[in-house]
């Protein structure tokens, strides 16, 4: 039976509820210098509250789609937000950087639901090219969460101090489970309670992983976390700690590439249809390659200045406009009755791909910013040829 029709702000729930686990992961950046101060750790066990955020989000996808898919899209998506609430509050009341690391795993448990059940609800609702389409929209206004994030964040930090910054995330995931209990209806019109939960988990994920094109679309996105969370873990503490920024500057300057993500996932809503999925993540791809060259080649010329580090992950951000949303609406195209359990397997691939290289650069002293060049060059090299590979009809 063919989905009902959908009301108009479904649309902007699905925008909010993707965009909170952004801001989530996000919008404390700014202050990890100093929450290492006042907690008295060093600043690399701070990062690692984002790579706990990370490969929690990613493990709780896994089973959040399977979920989504077996008891429906909406009572999953609120309890996601109930549990990010009261997860956001708990980290606002801290007191050390190991309650902070549990607080953030929790928190993203509860965030991950937004981004999972929103994509499986767009592909209930649309075909494989409306999907790419409405994707590409999803991405364009959520990226409205990271480029505000750290801006707002480095303010909030520097009036109210970095707790407050949890405080909003709380309020706006309670904020979010109140429009989504109001106003989002049930849109998986064919439940997969055939098999119990964990046996239909097994089945989906391992048909999922058999796919050629699903793990195309999956690495694919991987590849593009990898240089978005590389940068959001390098450029706080390399500029702040290297070139000096201010804490409420740093926002702008973290804010300014995901600007390009808008560019790009603009661009890829009115090409994907004419152009195809495939083609737009490989041009992604070679712009991966782009930017980090030019970051290799300021680290080595000893250009010390911060547009030397901005303006080519400007690149980066426009590239991962690209392969994003084709790369989710592919992903959730390859088999359409298991887009929950789809979402969720490769949110899991790309969120430890994501935490692995966040992980990294908290083991690593940043002088340069040649590591994270390395970092974007080899994601791009792995979207040229993995992806190339794999996508082979």
């Amino acid at each position: 039976m063919p989905a009902p029709p959908v009301p108009a702000l479904i649309l902007p729930i699905l925008v909010s509820a993707t965009a909170l686990g952004l801001l989530a992961s996000a919008i404390y950046v700014p202050s990890i210098p100093d929450i290492a101060r006042e907690l008295a750790v060093p600043v690399g066990q701070v990062q690692l509250t984002l790579t706990t955020f990370l490969i929690a989000f990613g493990a709780a996808t896994l089973f959040v789609g399977a979920l989504s898919d077996r008891f429906g899209r909406r009572g999953v998506l609120i309890a996601g937000n109930g549990l990010c609430a009261a997860a956001s509050f708990a980290c606002a009341l801290a007191w050390s950087n190991d309650l902070l690391l549990v607080g953030r795993a929790a928190q993203a448990i509860g965030a991950c639901a937004g981004m999972v059940v929103a994509r499986a609800v767009i592909r209930d609702v649309y075909d494989r090219d409306g999907t790419a389409r409405a994707m590409a929209v999803l991405a364009m206004a959520a990226t409205l969460a990271p480029v505000l994030g750290p801006i707002l964040g480095g303010y909030v930090h520097v009036w109210l101090g970095w707790r407050a910054n949890f405080i909003i995330v709380g309020g706006l995931a309670v904020a979010t489970m109140a429009l989504t209990a109001w106003l989002l209806p049930e849109t998986n019109r064919h439940l997969q309670d055939q098999v119990g939960l964990l046996r239909g988990l097994f089945i989906s994920t391992a048909a999922l992983m058999r796919m050629r094109r699903f793990l195309a679309y999956a690495l694919a996105a991987a590849a593009g976390s990898i240089s978005f969370y590389s940068f959001i873990a390098a450029v706080p503490v390399l500029l702040i700690d290297r070139f000096g920024v201010t804490p409420e500057v740093i926002g702008i300057y973290i804010g300014t590439p995901p600007l390009g993500f808008l560019t790009g996932s603009f661009v890829s809503s009115r090409l994907s249809a004419r152009v195809g999925l495939d083609r737009l993540i490989l041009c992604g791809g070679a712009g991966h390659v782009l930017c980090g060259s030019l970051l290799i080649g300021f680290a080595q010329a000893g250009v010390s200045e911060s547009w030397a580090v901005i303006g080519p992950l400007l690149i980066m951000g426009f590239s991962n406009g690209l392969i994003m949303s084709n790369a989710y609406a592919g992903g959730v195209s390859v088999q359409p009755h298991l887009a929950g359990a789809a979402s969720g397997l490769a949110n899991f691939l790309q969120m430890l791909a994501a935490g692995l290289s966040a992980a990294a650069f908290a083991a690593v002293t940043l002088e340069t910013a040649l590591p994270l060049g390395v970092a974007i060059t080899g994601a791009g090299l792995i979207i040229l040829v993995g992806f190339s590979a794999l996508a082979r009809d």
